[in-house]
């Protein structure tokens, strides 16, 4: 019984092992791929913006928060490109913005918005 025990005991060990073994391979392949592909800056137009509230909640100051991942949606030319970002890029963009986005694969570096004002903000400025 003891020797049964042993060598179940062994195989968890290795499949746990080479669970990780892969999952350690699977990222630094990732990552060596992600260094090697070089950022790309296009022309985009933000499309969407949505945020997702996860259930692993914790607490801060006696308040109960779940975590928040904002996502960023843009159109390049046709394409349909998605990011998680921080909260302080998710805030600083409205849909509909146009201007360059910086990003390399599924990474994203930054969105630069037109300097120009949009019609509907010139709008606002001479109603007021």
């Amino acid at each position: 019984m003891d020797t049964l025990r042993e060598l179940l005991s062994a195989a968890v060990f290795v499949v746990l092992a080479a669970l990780f073994l892969r999952m350690l391979i699977v990222n630094i392949k990732s990552a060596v791929l992600r260094k090697k592909t070089p950022a790309e800056n296009k022309r985009a137009k933000v499309i969407s913006k949505t945020s997702e509230t996860g259930s692993g909640e914790f607490v801060k100051d006696g308040v109960r928060k779940g975590k928040t991942v904002y996502f960023l949606t843009f159109d390049c030319d046709g394409e349909e490109l998605s990011f998680g970002v921080l909260r302080q890029e998710y805030d600083s963009v409205s849909e509909g913005d146009t201007g360059y986005l910086t990003y390399s694969g599924n990474k994203f570096f930054g969105f630069e918005k037109d300097l120009l004002l949009k019609e509907s903000d010139l709008n606002e400025k001479t109603d007021g």
